[in-house]
């Protein structure tokens, strides 16, 4: 299994419609589906 640390501006593209959303979606859904192992900073979350 594949180790991603992602910073808030991929977390952002889930919730808003931006360049690269595609990208951070499919990261995101790999992450779901047990594929990759995404963390992120906890200070991504107050962003």
């Amino acid at each position: 299994m594949g180790k991603l640390v992602s910073d808030a501006s991929v977390i952002v593209k889930w919730f808003i419609e931006e360049e690269h959303t595609g990208e951070a979606l499919r990261l995101r859904d790999m992450h779901v589906n047990g594929e990759i192992l995404l963390a992120a900073p906890l200070l991504a979350v107050s962003k």
